[in-house]
């Protein structure tokens, strides 16, 4: 590959990568908006609940309320606690997911009064409060929700690994088409480049044709000779 072909390939490369992180960043800001907004709408059904469990029961405290609002808990999946508070009875009631979200108190007492302290993941969890009217009294209704959990990461993080195989696969294809591009370019040159061989003509001399075949010139000195001879003794013998 030449290096304009690299160059290409490494802008190229750039820019989807810059590509994948802007639309993962997006879908990831989408996604904790939309549960954001959803944990707003949410609380307004959770606090109009509690209050119509806690005038049903008659207070916060009494089993029956406790039972109900659990069921309500259980049925709320991106809800991880749910805490209810006055400043002058401290913790009505309380329910979480896990105990460690609760930093502050770290137990639970009775004569425990003052705002409490919750774990809370920026970025992945919200936090929201919403107060309760109870007659004279006002309590305070807690909750934290998730935002941004693995149920919202998992599709987000699959379409980017399907792109980016996607991606590999249409380099690989581009760079073998390339190759074999260059390659038959450049077996071209190769060929044009490469002396040319001159053609070899045998050259074949055929004796020519004549109706009688000369004697070679050593027998007919020969047969002169002899004749001479002859002539010689025929003159002396007359």
């Amino acid at each position: 590959m030449n290096k304009r072909f690299s160059w290409i390939f490494l802008l190229v490369s750039g820019a989807f990568f810059v590509f994948i992180v802007g639309l993962t960043g997006y879908r990831i800001e989408d996604a904790r908006k939309r549960n954001a907004a959803a944990a707003h709408e949410r609380i307004a059904a959770l606090a109009a609940k509690a209050q119509s469990l806690r005038n049903s029961a008659g207070a916060y405290t009494v089993p029956a309320f406790k039972r109900n609002m659990r069921d309500v808990f259980d049925s709320e999946p991106r809800l991880l606690l749910l805490s209810i508070h006055s400043e002058r009875d401290g913790i009505l009631y309380m329910v979480a997911r896990n105990r460690a979200l609760l930093k502050e108190p770290t137990a639970i007492a009775p004569d425990w009064r003052g705002k409490p302290l919750y774990q809370v993941s920026r970025g992945y969890e919200a936090l929201l409060s919403v107060t309760l009217q109870d007659g004279e009294t006002a309590a305070t209704l807690d909750t934290l929700f998730v935002i941004m959990g693995r149920e919202d990461l998992y599709p987000i993080v699959r379409d980017d690994l399907y792109l980016f195989l996607a991606f590999l696969l249409v380099c690989g294809v581009v760079i073998l088409i390339v190759t074999s591009v260059q390659q038959d370019a450049m077996d071209a040159r190769t060929r044009a480049s490469a002396p040319v061989a001159a053609p070899f003509h045998a050259a074949i001399h055929l004796p020519e044709e004549s109706g009688a075949t000369a004697p070679p010139e050593g027998r007919s000195e020969g047969r002169r000779s002899a004749v001479a001879s002859t002539g010689r003794r025929e003159g002396r013998e007359t």
